[in-house]
């Protein structure tokens, strides 16, 4: 049990670390655009981010079967 929490704890710092690299991209391609279409970006992000440590988290604890 406590190799899966690191092993996930490990997958959402590298996750949260391609987030994070990806918010940049996308506040610099922003701050061409709106204000608004910033808010979309970074929602959009933070959106993949759950998704991703939902699915990780699923398939480390045994949810999904393969």
């Amino acid at each position: 049990m406590q190799t899966q929490f690191r092993m996930l704890k490990d997958q959402f710092f590298e996750i949260d670390q391609k987030v994070a690299k990806l918010e940049k991209i996308l506040g610099s391609l922003s701050k061409k655009n709106s204000v608004v279409k910033y808010g979309f970006a970074k929602g959009v992000s933070l959106l993949v981010l759950v998704v991703l440590v939902i699915v990780m988290g699923g398939r480390n604890m045994g949810g999904f079967k393969e």
